[in-house]
């Protein structure tokens, strides 16, 4: 029951707290910015959701071969997926840089 109140809690907060922003937004900058964080705000919240599908896909494939570390094959499941984004962490270490030129 308390974990129960607490992910309600959670949500509540949530949803308020983006509405609170738009309302600040809209009190202090004027309608047109409040009309650019909104779109934003979709934009993050899409970019989010997609993101996310990847992990909330194989995290049951990942629970049911974690407990058994005698298996070989224990982290293939992680190893398709995190491969690229080792590649770019390292990529932005060295100060490559997408957005300016080189």
């Amino acid at each position: 029951m308390a974990e129960q109140l607490a992910d309600g809690v959670q949500y509540v907060s949530g949803y308020l707290t983006i509405n609170a922003n738009t309302a600040i937004c809209l009190a202090v900058f004027g309608l047109t910015a409040n009309a650019r964080y909104g779109l934003s705000l979709q934009i993050m919240g899409i970019a989010a959701g997609m993101a996310a599908v990847w992990p909330n896909t194989k995290f049951p494939m990942i629970t049911n071969v974690t407990p058994v570390m005698i298996m070989p094959g224990a982290a293939n499941p992680l190893a398709a997926g995190l491969a690229p984004n080792h590649h770019l962490f390292a990529a932005r270490g060295r100060g490559v840089s997408w957005d300016r030129p080189c």
